[in-house]
């Protein structure tokens, strides 16, 4: 299956700074809790599928995606059964829990100062 092309963000001049405190923030994250791949990669699928609005480098998603593919019997987490095994590099067609999408708006808010809404 051939790789999805993202497109270039809406942020403007400063979308690279924005991107890289996102990535550094769910890299630090990621390095202390293994289950936390889920959060991260529903939030990160929910703001790129829904807002069209990458939250995180395409390369942390697919370090996320390796991750969760990998240790996907390890990891405990009480959203992993929407995260089908087979299909980790899109998170197309998935039904983002509420839960997941107000994270991702915490952090949209937090991290660029953009409201985005989180019933979409």
């Amino acid at each position: 299956m051939p790789r999805k092309l993202r497109p270039r963000p809406l942020f403007g001049h400063r979308e690279n700074d924005r991107r890289r405190t996102a990535t550094s923030t769910a890299r630090a994250v990621l390095g202390r809790h293994k289950n936390a791949l889920v959060s991260w990669w529903l939030m990160a699928g929910h703001m790129y599928e829904v807002h069209d609005l990458p939250l995180i480098s395409d390369g942390l998603f697919d370090e996320m995606s390796r991750g969760i593919a990998e240790r996907y019997d390890e990891i405990d987490h009480p959203q992993k059964h929407l995260i089908d095994r087979e299909f980790t590099k899109s998170a197309s067609g998935i039904k983002f829990p509420l839960s997941t999408r107000c994270a991702a708006q915490v952090l949209a808010r937090q991290e660029w100062g953009v409201s985005i809404d989180a019933n979409r």
